[in-house]
């Protein structure tokens, strides 16, 4: 069995994050080729809907807002759709 590996970067403003986000996104195919997954399903450049989909449900953001996320019924479904698509 070959071992799978999830690798997050994470950085807060002006650490280089969006940098390394266009990068990747604009050498996608490149990096499949190789075997590692830059996928889409969180946003196609940057991934805003992982952060979006692990707040505490209380946890109203404006990027929340800006998506519709609002009701819990609502992010669990979000939820579920993210994880499915992945």
């Amino acid at each position: 069995m070959k071992l799978k590996r999830i690798s997050l970067h994470i950085g807060s403003e002006k650490t280089g994050t969006t940098r390394i986000q266009r990068l990747m996104h604009e050498n996608r195919q490149k990096l499949n080729d190789i075997g590692i997954l830059y996928p889409k399903c969180f946003g196609y450049t940057n991934h805003l809907d992982i952060s979006v989909s692990c707040l505490s449900y209380e946890k109203i953001t404006p990027a929340r807002k800006q998506k519709g996320l609002i009701y819990p019924e609502i992010i669990e479904k979000f939820k579920n759709t993210k994880k499915s698509e992945l």
